[in-house]
């Protein structure tokens, strides 16, 4: 009944036409898979990935399906009934529309259960007027189960820059640096930072680059940002606000209160291989004869590992 080609049949309408195919081919492009589409309803959905987990965009999976069909039975009705019919255009941007607004819906209600994951910044890339990520969600970084020659840094999503920091300490307790990376979602270097600290502990220098990386950002007046360090301590204690060694503590609540500053921030934990610009940042920090030294970026080529490292990460090389 859409494309008036054929007579009308389930399979036909929701599946076959070239309506039904513009709006599957749509929707599969967004989420970045493809496959060919099976002949019947029936194959299709049964064939339909499922996620279970609990990732914030994980119920796009499941509920496209219902709204493609959806979208697609109310154009026939339209058509029908009222002799009205939409050109594709518009029926990509109401099925598009729907979609977001059954996502939204499901990420206000559950958020407390959510974490937010590397696909879900691929996701809000793609589907733009999806909610954004706020500060009270982490993102899943690899677990210790993750090969490690596999992780490699993931730039954060478009409007946003991601700030990697990292803490060296030699003895634990002993000579400390710390380094801190920021760059922008084609992984381009804005900032570059390694500084010497006093002797201390590995925590206090992981919460010292935290500390001199948002003091940094701010100053450069970014206000949307992502935070990604290697130090699980650091990221949980970040998002539950609270830690218990008074020292560590008093540090990471300076950070905090200038955290609160930017107008949206994530968090997100990776493995040091993901991370691997900050920790040969804070390495140089901790071997510097001077207390501090701004790296620019046209100066990485004076430091090999650093400029390897930068290149890299920016075409996601493991």
């Amino acid at each position: 009944m859409l494309c008036l080609e054929e007579l009308e049949s389930v399979d036909h309408l929701f599946v076959q036409c070239k309506m039904a195919q513009e709006c599957w081919s749509f929707v599969l492009q967004k989420l970045n898979v493809m496959f060919p589409l099976p002949n019947t309803l029936w194959d299709l959905f049964n064939g339909w990935p499922s996620s279970n987990n609990h990732s914030f965009y994980a119920c796009l999976w499941k509920c496209i399906p219902a709204s493609v069909i959806w979208a697609l039975w109310w154009e026939r009705n339209k058509h029908i009934f009222r002799q009205l019919q939409s050109n594709l255009g518009s029926l990509l941007k109401d099925l598009e529309s729907s979609i977001v607004e059954v996502v939204m819906a499901y990420v206000k209600k559950t958020n407390e259960h959510l974490i937010v994951t590397g696909w879900d910044i691929l996701m809000s890339n793609r589907w733009f007027n999806l909610i954004s990520p706020s500060y009270n969600f982490i993102i899943s970084g690899p677990s210790v189960k993750t090969n490690r020659l596999k992780v490699h840094w993931i730039p954060p999503k478009k409007g946003f820059l991601k700030l990697n920091f990292d803490g060296c300490s030699r003895g634990n307790p002993g000579a400390s640096g710390i380094g801190v990376c920021i760059r922008d979602h084609e992984g381009r270097v804005t900032d570059l930072l390694a500084k010497k600290i006093p002797s201390g502990t590995k925590n206090c220098a992981e919460a010292m680059a935290l500390l001199f990386g948002v003091e940094m950002a701010l100053k450069k007046k970014y206000t949307q940002i992502q935070i990604e360090g290697d130090s699980t301590l650091v990221i949980n204690a970040c998002l539950q606000r609270h830690v218990g060694n008074w020292k560590f503590g008093y540090i990471l609540h300076k950070a905090w209160n200038l955290i609160d500053r930017f107008n949206s921030v994530i968090f997100s934990h990776t493995l040091r291989e993901g991370n691997q610009v900050a920790d040969i940042l804070s390495n140089l920090g901790c071997d510097l004869q001077i207390q501090h030294m701004v790296v620019s970026k046209f100066d990485v080529i004076l430091f090999p590992n650093l400029f390897k490292s930068i290149k890299k990460d920016k075409i996601g090389i493991a």
